[in-house]
């Protein structure tokens, strides 16, 4: 008879006496390795896969543990792997983790069952968590915030270039320190410890109270007009 899928190709067992009289020896399908058929056979499709089977303390009934596919994926606590390695995780510890000889490590790094990672730290409460220093080391490396979409993101980056850091936002650089320490906003060239540019209307710069906005505020507008204390009046350089 042709071997159809999910039959038993062979298996390895393993069993013990628990001193139960006359009935003490386990079952031999509850421990071991079992081969199945994962296709109809065929002179030409012999298809398998390999089931790792053990017992839980405190039960007699076996359980698969971990499955290795025909495609070589391999699976712990699911039957159908999609991956080199799937793991699926329906309890509340931690589905991955690598420690020091200290076990349980107080800092490992760590993928729960939620998919947090935690590097540093046993218990990331959100999906990233580093405690300790990190180190983002590439080709103008950067970290960005928000969806895929590059117009909707936020992202802190250093240029190789020329060794400046920038802020880029909305499809645009907002903000800029480069390597003598000079902030730029609204240019990626500034020429004093602040440089603003603004190729707007508004103001470039403000200071006012807790009302805002304010009707007599400290005011440096686009044209470089100073106002302390009103709005700027063009065309004079300064308003008081």
């Amino acid at each position: 008879t042709e071997i159809t899928s999910g039959s038993i190709l062979g298996r390895i067992s393993f069993q013990g006496y628990d001193g139960s009289a006359g009935t003490g020896w386990a079952s031999n399908t509850t421990n071991g390795v079992v081969s199945y058929a994962a296709e109809n056979w065929t002179s030409t499709n012999h298809g398998s896969h390999l089931a790792f089977l053990s017992t839980p303390t405190g039960s007699i009934t076996g359980t698969e543990i971990m499955r290795i596919s025909s495609a070589g994926d391999v699976g712990i606590g699911t039957t159908s792997p999609y991956a080199k390695l799937s793991v699926t995780n329906t309890g509340s510890g931690p589905s991955f983790i690598v420690e020091d000889s200290t076990s349980p490590d107080a800092s490992p790094f760590v993928i729960t069952a939620s998919g947090d990672v935690g590097v540093g730290t046993s218990t990331p409460s959100v999906k990233f968590v580093s405690v300790g220093n990190a180190l983002v080391y590439t080709s103008n490396p950067q970290l960005a915030f928000g969806s895929d979409s590059i117009p909707n993101q936020w992202t802190l980056q250093a240029i190789d270039s020329d060794q400046r850091f920038r802020i880029f936002g909305a499809a645009a650089e907002r903000f800029t320190i480069d390597t003598n320490g000079d902030v730029g906003i609204g240019t990626t060239s500034p020429y004093a410890k602040l440089s603003v540019t603004n190729t707007g209307s508004g103001p470039s710069f403000i200071v006012e109270d807790s009302t805002s906005p304010d009707a007599s505020p400290f005011v440096i507008d686009a044209s470089g007009n100073v106002s302390v204390g009103a709005v700027p009046t063009l065309p004079s350089l300064v308003t008081i």
